[in-house]
């Protein structure tokens, strides 16, 4: 004996129409629901990030000094030739600023000095133990940031 054959739409009786009719449109509500939920969600946690970069921000324009920063590009004009965090007064100082900010944030993720550099398109300083001073910036948003600069 074989399998039944199933039911099309037009076999369905009224009733089973309209309970394959509510079923739908709860699925439907549902889904849109979690995405409504999802996007709230997701913007209000960029929101937090822009706040919270909005801080860092505010933070270090009063501590950092640009001339030194211009002083040190003068100094080391090669990658690699500051090989601690300790070598050079303006450097540690200015790396001893960053660091604070970031744990003061409690940033978990370190926290970048980008300058323009011509050799390099844009020279870096970070708040990690191993100085990356003059190395070419490739991360996120690099080219926004050079066309940004060139504009």
């Amino acid at each position: 004996m074989g399998a039944a054959p199933c039911p099309t739409v037009k076999d369905l009786t009224t009733s089973r129409r309209v309970l394959l009719v509510l079923f739908g449109t709860l699925l439907l509500l549902g889904i849109g629901l979690i995405v409504w939920m999802h996007q709230g969600e997701r913007r209000a946690r960029l929101q937090e990030a822009a706040s919270r970069q909005t801080g860092i921000t505010a933070t270090l324009a009063g501590q950092l000094d640009g001339g030194r920063v211009t002083r040190l590009l003068s100094t080391y004009a090669d990658p690699g030739l500051i090989v601690r965090n300790t070598q050079d007064a303006w450097y540690y100082s200015l790396h001893d600023a960053l660091k604070r900010t970031a744990d003061a944030f409690q940033g978990d993720l370190d926290l970048l000095l980008l300058v323009p550099d011509s050799a390099q398109g844009l020279a870096i300083l970070v708040t990690a133990d191993e100085p990356a001073f003059r190395t070419a910036y490739t991360g996120q948003g690099r080219a926004a940031l050079l066309a940004y600069l060139d504009a």
